[in-house]
């Protein structure tokens, strides 16, 4: 399967990184062959999951053609049968039709199990030029229900707005991404371990950067030398919370470089419960 990449950047320029959205312009740009981690570099600092440990995560895939493969774009995370939700910046301005989901794999390379989409439910204050990219959250209706199992499972809903993981240090980050900012894809499934920061400390934390901006919409996982990377966009941040796993972010934006400089900016899902409810 080849890969390419969709995730928000921030590119250093002179003294100061600054906010860059690449994802038409990498789709324009499609590897030829897939380009793999050797596996002893992994996800900034993480480690392979465990295959079967993150069920609810599935890989969107795009063609642009007809006559090509489907290619890895972004993470996604089941949170029913036949609802995936993403980043609204993965699907902006693609063709619905040449989108598909796959899930229960471990690898990109493998083959899973494959479902068209039927609707694409882009948040409508989405801004892909606002500051910090607001509202980047969407939800993909399938075709049909996936059929779940041990490797295909549901991720779990904040249970209200008030949800907070503030300093919860038992969170993690999921994706196919490059393992290092310039670095290889990785086939296998990578996680790394984060901390939540209060959404002041991540503003202040991006302070000065031009195009940054931190809002209530917005959570961030934290961890120094630890991020998610390109080919992360969309995937799920999750959080332990009485005894489980809890959906809090869904992947948005963040640095080039993937050192874990600065914090991850994930879209926080409980923020967008009232319109979520509105569909599944």
């Amino acid at each position: 399967m080849k890969l390419f990449l969709c995730f928000l950047l921030v590119f250093t320029v002179s003294a100061s990184p600054e906010i860059y959205q690449p994802a038409k312009e990498i789709l324009k740009k499609m590897a030829p062959k897939p380009e793999f981690s050797d596996g002893f570099h992994r996800i900034v600092n993480g480690q392979e999951a465990s295959p079967g440990e993150w069920p609810w995560q599935v890989s969107l895939q795009y063609r642009q053609f007809s006559f090509l493969q489907h290619s890895h774009i972004c993470g996604g995370s089941l949170v029913q049968p036949n609802w995936v939700l993403t980043a609204a910046h993965c699907v902006d301005g693609l063709t619905m039709n040449n989108l598909r989901i796959e899930a229960g794999i471990h690898k990109v390379s493998e083959s899973g199990a494959t479902r068209t989409i039927n609707r694409v439910i882009m948040h409508p204050q989405y801004s892909s030029t606002g500051a910090g990219y607001p509202n980047d959250i969407a939800l993909l209706e399938l075709s049909s229900a996936f059929t779940l199992g041990d490797s295909i499972g549901l991720a779990t809903l904040p249970a209200s707005t008030n949800e907070d993981f503030t300093y919860n240090a038992n969170c993690y980050i999921t994706g196919w991404g490059r393992t290092s900012g310039g670095g290889a894809l990785s086939d296998p499934l990578m996680e790394a371990q984060m901390t939540n920061i209060p959404n002041t400390e991540c503003a202040n934390r991006w302070s000065g950067v031009s195009g940054a901006a931190i809002n209530n919409g917005h959570i961030c996982p934290f961890e120094p030398n630890k991020s998610a990377c390109n080919g992360d966009s969309g995937g799920p941040y999750v959080c332990e919370k009485n005894g489980g796993y809890m959906l809090a972010g869904v992947t948005s934006w963040g640095i080039s470089t993937c050192d874990g400089t600065f914090p991850s900016v994930y879209t926080r899902v409980s923020y967008y419960l009232a319109w979520l409810a509105n569909y599944i």
